[in-house]
């Protein structure tokens, strides 16, 4: 009987319990199975160690090449989800028609976020009188800015040609010079360059200005209580001194400010720029190179500038207090910013009267040399969907093609190398090179190239 019992016992299984599967197969996850497809737990089959493999680190593999406005910030890696592309203001899906390529996926404004644009040439025609700067917003209006004052203006041609076009005047005779229209088409608004030479007499100040073609009544609108509105503002948010420039575009003399930029989450940039509203009080404050992320403001202390030359400043347009920032991001000694102009990854494109063409990284705070030209560099822009770059120089060839990376490349077949004049280059939301040869008192001539 004894044998009996004894035997029974030996075929009964062995353990504790029936819940547990601790056998490395794959019926049941369970604590004690260290199977490499399951969570890492205590060694059970003798293999002398607690895990059979490590889950691989995803960190360890190579980070990604990262695009758009991720392409200026260092990509960050989730110890579970492995290497991320980010960047402050990134959209995912892409929402804003704006330029930049804000979900870092290699296309701007994709997925019908922008409407398509064509535009007119016989209306624009009729707007080209005095015209010397030309720029598009993504409603598909064309905008253009005159120089001389006596009056000066900007125009605002609507993209249908049965529509009127619009005349601004600015409230003193002014010479303006450069117009940049605020990427979002809801904001109704264009940043004016108020830039008269030293000996010109103009009748209203340098510096910063803004028109609106916004109602008084609409919500936000930003000339409400100004004496002309829809229109300019009465006076400079950033007032400038003046300071002449050696530089000129057709015979024309150039002064300071000049050149105008805008990137992603409402930066701005300008050429040659230092604010007239400072003091040289010990208690200033300091918004240069040497003071990262410091900003001056105009209700503020802030320290005098010697010269306004070589300075590249990065500045923002009034808040609902009227008050605007403004530091200088880098300085080129020396030299004259000419053109200006952001990439679709919210980089920065100078160029100068000394033929250097710098690209200004705001997220890394440094500024590197792309080419050097044997004339001056005076007009960038780039063709947003490939990256490409046209650039202007005063040198033969005078229209540049650059890679997005800074490298030459042909031109297209449509695009002349030496066209006649000097004009301002502007990529269109139409998608094709447009080009302004600005007057000062006769009728511009404004080519267009297919890209």
């Amino acid at each position: 009987m004894r044998h009996l019992l004894l035997f029974a016992l030996l075929l009964l299984p062995l353990g504790c319990s029936d819940t547990v599967d601790d056998d490395d197969d794959a019926t049941t996850p369970a604590f004690g199975d260290d199977d490499d497809a399951t969570t890492p737990a205590p060694d059970d089959d003798d293999s002398g160690d607690d895990d059979d493999a490590t889950a691989p680190d995803p960190c360890a593999e190579k980070p990604p090449v990262c695009e758009g406005i991720c392409a200026l910030s260092e990509p960050v890696c989730d110890p579970v989800t492995g290497w991320e592309c980010t960047s402050p203001g990134m959209e995912s899906p892409e929402t804003s028609c704006d330029g930049f390529d804000n979900d870092c996926d290699g296309e701007v404004d994709e997925d019908g976020v922008c409407p398509d644009c064509t535009f007119d040439t016989t209306a624009l025609s009729g707007a080209l009188y005095a015209a010397w700067d030309i720029d598009f917003d993504f409603d598909c209006n064309t905008y253009f800015t005159s120089l001389v004052s006596g009056p000066d203006w900007a125009k605002v041609v609507p993209e249908d040609p049965l529509e009127p076009t619009e005349t601004y005047y600015g409230n003193a005779n002014q010479n303006m010079g450069w117009g940049l229209v605020d990427p979002d088409p809801n904001n109704r608004r264009m940043v004016v360059t108020y830039s008269c030479c030293e000996g010109c007499g103009c009748q209203a100040q340098n510096g910063l200005t803004l028109l609106y073609t916004c109602e008084p009544t609409d919500p936000g609108c930003g000339c409400a209580g100004e004496t002309n509105c829809p229109g300019f503002l009465d006076a400079p948010f950033i007032p400038s001194p003046l300071e002449d420039l050696t530089a000129t575009i057709n015979g024309r003399a150039l002064t300071s400010p000049n050149g105008l930029a805008v990137g992603p989450r409402n930066s701005y940039y300008v050429g040659n720029f230092r604010s007239s509203q400072c003091t040289d009080a010990a208690t200033c404050i300091p918004c240069g190179p040497d003071q990262p992320g410091v900003f001056c403001s105009t209700d503020g202390e802030n320290c005098c500038e010697e010269s306004a030359v070589g300075r590249l400043v990065n500045f923002t347009l009034p808040d609902a207090a009227g008050v605007s920032t403004w530091r200088t991001d880098a300085i080129y000694p020396g030299e004259e910013i000419l053109g200006l102009a952001t990439g679709r990854d919210g980089s920065v494109l100078v160029g100068t009267h000394q033929g250097n063409l710098y690209r200004w990284d705001p997220i890394a705070v440094s500024s590197t040399l792309l080419q050097t030209f044997t004339g001056p560099v005076f007009t960038i822009t780039q063709e947003r969907p490939t990256g490409d770059w046209y650039v202007g120089v005063q040198a033969d060839p005078q229209i540049v093609r650059l890679s997005e990376a800074g490298t030459e490349l042909p031109l297209p077949a449509t695009v002349p190398a030496n066209p006649a004049g000097e004009g301002v280059l502007q990529w269109g939301p139409d998608g094709q090179l447009w080009r302004l040869q600005g007057e000062v008192s006769a009728n511009a001539t404004l080519d267009v190239y297919p890209l």
